[in-house]
């Protein structure tokens, strides 16, 4: 006796999702390889009433697995999230709640301590090679550049001077 397509669908979206927590378009996107439109928005749907479902939630979990675990900024969430089908008001609702927990401008002063235990950033390269890290994390270059300017003795001031000095002696 052969499994009927719609229970079939429910399996592999429950499999899908006791894996890791996922977005409606992730799961749609992963049951419409297999089933027709019907059928997943169906599975889709009762998934939701069941309450395995809910885009708020993922969004919320994920922001803070890359928030406060991985120390990304806040454009790498959003990009992140979005790739992953959720709505701005939901993206922007998730990062929002985060952020409560930990700034930005922590995050930032966090990936700066745990450089340092390596290395010192004394010379100007070393602190602009920091600079395009926390670029490459998500967060914005003003926010960098003011945190910097704390947590750096002065970087921006101090690359200032250095270039001025520098076209003086020429």
């Amino acid at each position: 006796m052969e499994i009927p397509s719609e229970e079939k669908a429910q399996v592999r979206a429950f499999r899908l999702l006791a894996r890791r927590p996922r977005s409606e378009k992730e799961l749609r996107d992963r049951l419409l390889q297999d089933y027709n439109g019907d059928i997943t928005d169906h599975v889709i749907q009762k998934c939701k009433d069941d309450g395995y479902l809910n885009d708020e939630e993922f969004a919320l979990a994920r922001t803070r697995q890359l928030a406060l675990h991985r120390l990304q900024g806040n454009r790498v969430i959003e990009i992140d999230l979005s790739g992953k089908g959720l709505d701005q008001v939901t993206i922007i609702n998730a990062i929002q709640t985060i952020r409560r927990e930990l700034s930005e401008g922590e995050a930032i002063k966090r990936l700066i301590a745990k450089k340092q235990k390596n290395r010192s950033f004394s010379g100007r390269q070393e602190k602009e090679k920091m600079g395009r890290y926390l670029l490459s994390k998500g967060f914005t270059s003003g926010l960098i550049f003011e945190i910097l300017n704390q947590e750096l003795c002065g970087f921006y001031t101090e690359c200032e001077e250095e270039v001025f000095h520098h076209d003086d002696r020429q």
